[in-house]
């Protein structure tokens, strides 16, 4: 399965000098395992906007706590991403919204947090992006060809203006609970103290600020799929 999520801006990036014709954080999606391809929308929240905006400044902003300490480095999934068309299939996408704050319907990853309070975190809902290094997982930075227009004519520039957030559900995992639905995802911040470690709180919890989220029609994970999802975000 290959479900890509795309915008306008990706289709035919067009910057133009004095004017704002697209939002400024917009980004699109790949998931793939082993059954075909389908397409659909991604959004960067309104959370996630008020976190980039007190991180491009390194100040915290009345919009919570801390809010400077805290990093893109986790995704969850969940199963609340689609409704039931009438006829029994869940085809009928939920969202995304930009005031979401939290998956729909999340699924845990682990059984809880993992000893090395990085790999899983959140009661295991949240899965650390680079766990999965020797797969290709990781954060990267990409080029991205702008159409400029200036006095002298029309322009390509190269500039990296593009994350890539490269992650994994491994065949390994989550296997109590497949076959499951799967239709939705998300790109978490979370926070770090002084000294690099997360803040975990005594529940287990971590303190988090939803900053993407993705939906799309169901597909079912079965017990020999192993879960890619591409996460490019353009700024």
């Amino acid at each position: 399965m290959n479900i890509v999520h795309f915008d306008k801006k990706i289709l035919s990036p067009f910057d133009r000098f004095g004017t704002s014709n697209n939002k400024p954080v917009k980004g699109f999606v790949v998931v793939e395992n082993s059954k075909g391809e389908r397409r659909g929308e991604n959004l960067v929240v309104l959370t996630g906007r008020e976190f980039l905006a007190s991180k491009m400044l390194n100040i915290d902003s009345p919009a919570a706590a801390n809010l400077s300490k805290y990093e893109i480095r986790y995704f969850g999934i969940g199963k609340g991403g689609a409704s039931d068309d009438g006829s029994g299939n869940l085809t009928v996408k939920n969202g995304p919204y930009a005031n979401d704050t939290d998956l729909y319907d999340p699924l845990k990853i682990s059984s809880g947090n993992s000893a090395d309070g990085i790999t899983y975190v959140d009661n295991g809902y949240l899965k650390y992006i680079s766990a999965d290094a020797s797969l290709g997982a990781g954060i990267t930075f990409e080029p991205e060809i702008h159409e400029v227009e200036t006095d002298s004519g029309t322009v390509d520039v190269s500039a990296y203006t593009v994350v890539k957030f490269t992650m994994f559900i491994r065949e390994d995992e989550m296997t109590n609970q497949k076959p499951f639905e799967f239709n939705e995802a998300a790109l978490w911040a979370v926070e770090y103290d002084d000294n690099g470690d997360i803040v975990v709180n005594g529940d287990g919890t971590v303190n988090k600020r939803l900053f993407a989220h993705f939906t799309t029609a169901s597909k079912f994970i079965e017990d020999t799929d192993q879960l890619k999802i591409e996460w490019y975000i353009l700024v």
